[in-house]
């Protein structure tokens, strides 16, 4: 209803449609997205001419970036995996973006199955310093090697799953600071150990913090100098107490 070309009806639209003598007019046409937007309706936004190319170009740039961040990041994975001893996984030279991010998730993958394996090779051979003390408990006090604190937690639950009555305090040097773990079973709880007193003082000597629970605690300094002297002479001395 209305007027034409007044706009005075009660029901209006405006028609965006291409009124072009012939579709050449148009020039390059690109779809940049559809999707519902009511039952049974779908919408199309898309671009045309020198506009649609604008964009085109845009997406090439975009992907361009995106790809040359995806090699940076393979190039690290490949340097953390072959220094593991693991082969590294090469990109093709006209690898498309999509296949790059695949191969990427793979080598993350790779990485983190291989540095769990190479963390629990060498909480293994750390098994050989355990030390009985005079209260029946064993303890092992090491810094270890550990890309990250979750896999030095890992490296302390799978050495006191191999102990009986134990305390474990395994610390790392990961990105420039300090990270400790302390696990105490029950026995060595019921001896007096308290693992998230021990992470707090040792800790607190290189300027960071931490806690948790009696039997198992964690905690991060940024002041790594003289870790393992501090390591040690904190256990002489409660030894000694």
């Amino acid at each position: 209803g209305g007027t034409a070309n007044q706009l005075d009806g009660y029901s209006m639209e405006l028609c965006g449609g291409t009124h072009v003598r012939n579709t050449s007019e148009i020039g390059f046409f690109k779809i940049k997205s559809e999707g519902a937007i009511a039952s049974g309706i779908r919408r199309i936004e898309a671009l045309c001419g020198p506009a649609a190319e604008a964009y085109i170009e845009e997406l090439a740039i975009a992907e361009k970036a995106q790809k040359s961040v995806l090699l940076e990041k393979l190039a690290s994975l490949n340097e953390s995996l072959v220094a593991l001893g693991e082969t590294a996984l090469i990109a093709p030279q006209e690898i498309k973006t999509t296949d790059l991010k695949s191969l990427t998730i793979d080598a993350e993958k790779l990485l983190k199955k291989t540095q769990a394996s190479a963390a629990t090779g060498q909480a293994n051979d750390l098994l050989s310093g355990v030390k009985q003390q005079a209260n029946g408990i064993q303890l092992l006090v090491a810094k270890v090697e550990a890309p990250d604190p979750n896999t030095l937690k890992t490296m302390v639950t799978h050495v006191a799953s191999q102990l009986d009555a134990s305390l474990v305090v395994f610390a790392s040097i990961i990105k420039d600071k300090v990270s400790i773990c302390v696990q105490a079973s029950p026995e060595a709880v019921n001896a007096g150990y308290d693992a998230g007193q021990i992470v707090r003082e040792i800790t607190s000597e290189l300027g960071g913090k931490g806690g948790g629970k009696a039997n198992f605690a964690m905690g991060g300094a940024p002041n790594s100098t003289n870790l393992e002297a501090l390591l040690l002479n904190y256990f002489n001395d409660s030894k000694d107490s």
